[in-house]
């Protein structure tokens, strides 16, 4: 702690001078940036399953000049559940940016926040996607453990004779519509197709109902697969991304070795995507993972990104180079999308 400001637990009210802060900050040369509402952060924050894990900074005024937090979820680390937040939002006025310095405002926001939640008993894993600046800052003083340096996206720019090739790949066997709801039945699913992965965030119906469903800023849409009934597959996309000409799959429930599902799930994907003026499909899957070889049976191809993946690991059980061939992670694991 310094004189000049103090490092503090987040409380109640603080999100407007957060707002305040963070909309200051990434609106700086990015005549695009589109201020964050407060609708928009109890959504993301105070409405999280699992709460969030906030640091503030104030001066001596009491104006919030620095916010370090992150979005807990549940995980799962060879079947045993933990918490793991991603870090996000991280912003520290202009004034107080002294990054470098042992005093400096940031280093002492860290050190709280990690001090606080980076315990096995709290945030197992703290994980995050940073830019280029907090990348350097990272690796070097805080231990950020490069992942994915790049992540790797799996993409398809497609036309209609991929979309009728999807068919006979297996989308005939399925029956896909979309839904306005998180199925009933996707805890089931989870946990007959994804909980025996090694390191995976547990995609429950509670979880899937805020990430998508409750989400107020962006429009995301939820496609099933069944088959006599059963579900076999759930996908979640956006049918744009701010101005890019493609549109994320963002999340997967689904046996990666399903083949059927996959490809009646990108199927209709696809139609939806066609018909919003769009001709590329890209998503997350690990290189390792049997999501990735089965979109690559069907034709998407790897295409390195522009995000870097970093995790810090608190407790003795693995580190970054683990990760790297155990860890299951889509776009949903990210605030990215």
């Amino acid at each position: 702690m310094s004189s000049e400001f103090t490092v503090r637990p987040y409380r109640a009210g603080d999100e407007h001078g957060i707002l305040t802060l963070f909309n200051g900050v990434f609106a700086e040369h990015n005549p695009s940036f589109v201020p964050r509402t407060l609708e928009h952060w109890n959504w993301q924050f105070r409405d999280n399953p699992h709460g969030h894990h906030t640091f503030v900074a104030e001066d001596q005024g009491g104006a919030i000049v620095g916010n370090y937090t992150a979005i807990p979820a549940r995980w799962l680390d060879r079947g045993a559940p933990m918490l793991g937040s991603q870090a996000v939002d991280t912003c520290v006025a202009p004034a107080w940016r002294r990054v470098l310095k042992k005093e400096g405002l940031f280093l002492s926001l860290a050190r709280a926040f990690f001090d606080a939640y980076g315990r096995p008993d709290r945030d197992r894993i703290v994980y995050g996607f940073p830019n280029p600046q907090a990348f350097r800052i990272g690796t070097r003083i805080l231990d950020y453990r490069p992942v994915h340096t790049p992540v790797v996206a799996l993409v398809r720019d497609f036309a209609q004779d991929w979309i009728d090739y999807l068919g006979p790949m297996g989308g005939d066997a399925v029956d896909v519509r979309e839904v306005d709801a998180v199925p009933a039945d996707v805890d089931a699913l989870f946990d007959a197709s994804m909980a025996s992965l090694p390191l995976v965030s547990r995609r429950d119906r509670a979880y899937l109902t805020w990430r998508y469903a409750r989400c107020p800023t962006f429009r995301y849409r939820m496609l099933e697969a069944r088959a006599n009934g059963r579900l076999r597959g759930l996908l979640v996309l956006r049918t744009e991304w701010f101005d890019k000409p493609l549109a994320p799959l963002v999340d997967w429930v689904v046996d990666g070795a399903d083949r059927e599902a996959i490809a009646g799930l990108a199927q209709r994907a696809a139609q939806l995507v066609r018909d919003a003026g769009k001709t590329r499909l890209e998503t997350w899957a690990p290189g390792w993972s049997s999501l990735a070889a089965t979109l690559r049976t069907i034709g998407f191809a790897p295409d390195p990104s522009t995000f870097n993946l970093c995790i810090r690991v608190f407790g003795p059980d693995f580190d970054e180079s683990w990760a790297k061939d155990h860890w299951f992670f889509t776009m949903g694991d990210s605030d990215i999308y």
